[in-house]
């Protein structure tokens, strides 16, 4: 069984890649399934009672949960033996799982399976944070004030590292989830440099200019037949998205029509924060 964890930073193109795979015939993909995010949690302690929490619940048993919950790697081999499963069902031996923010469980997944592969798909920093706030906007789009009160404050933690930046300030009002944005990017390329050798790297800017050739070498790489149908993935786009995921419609599109960056589209002063902070981040 071929095992393939597709990630990156928010909005980087993983959903197109997923879908050109997936259109191809021989892989099973599903929507995104945050089953590491959930299970496996962050740093915080309340991330890691939710996860927890959310160990227990995925056995059907009692005596199954409480394994689980006690044992991240018992968790880890479960994920894995369903999402077998569910390949061998459709009689397929080859599996991606696509979730940006597993990322951040390459080592420990890959120290339990050290034969499952990560793609990780690179872009340009400042097109991924235009990309990022762009999402945001239509997430929040006819919410009622309470929802975005809440989604104001709890982006605002991470303007304190740029509190001694007052030409900023009028961001906190404007465009409080630049901050968030910019901080994930950070940690994304953070975490991709100090674990490189764990990643196989797709640029996405090659994938757009040369998508056949990009998909080549990948699938060599993978060990998984190339097949002409990965560049008509429009179709398969639309079953591997969520009905709630709206800002990713680009996908069930032709990639002729692609929009490029977003960051024409953003203020100056958010384009200048973006070009501020991210001046000196590069995927290795």
């Amino acid at each position: 069984m071929k095992r393939i964890f597709l990630v990156g930073l928010p909005r980087s193109g993983t959903t197109l890649l997923q879908s050109m795979l997936f259109a191809g015939g021989e892989i099973y993909s599903m929507p995104e399934t945050h089953l590491f995010r959930l299970g496996l949690g962050r740093k915080r302690l309340k991330s890691q009672l939710r996860a927890l929490y959310f160990r227990y619940n995925y056995s059907s048993s009692v005596l199954g949960g409480i394994k689980l919950a006690l044992s991240k790697k018992s968790y880890i081999i479960e994920v894995f033996k369903r999402l077998d499963e569910d390949c061998k069902n459709i009689n397929l031996d080859c599996w991606l799982e696509k979730t940006p923010e597993h990322l951040y469980y390459a080592s420990k997944v890959k120290s339990q399976f050290p034969c499952s592969k990560f793609i990780f798909i690179r872009r340009n920093a400042v097109d991924v944070a235009a990309s990022i706030i762009d999402m945001w906007c239509k997430v929040i789009d006819g919410k009622n004030k309470f929802t975005l009160f809440i989604h104001y404050i709890s982006n605002l933690r991470f303007f304190i590292r740029y509190a001694h930046q007052p030409r900023f300030y009028n961001l906190i009002v404007k465009s409080p989830w630049i901050f968030r944005a910019v901080s994930e990017i950070k940690s994304g390329i953070e975490y991709f440099n100090k674990n490189r050798p764990l990643f196989s790297v797709v640029d996405y800017e090659e994938l757009i200019k040369q998508p056949k050739e990009t998909l080549q070498c990948l699938c060599n790489e993978l060990d998984i037949a190339y097949n002409d149908l990965m560049l008509k993935y429009e179709e398969a786009a639309k079953a591997v998205i969520n009905t709630n995921e709206v800002w990713k419609s680009n996908n069930s599109k032709s990639i002729d029509h692609k929009r490029s960056s977003k960051i024409l589209s953003l203020s100056s002063q958010e384009r200048d924060f973006i070009y501020y902070s991210l001046k000196d981040e590069r995927v290795g």
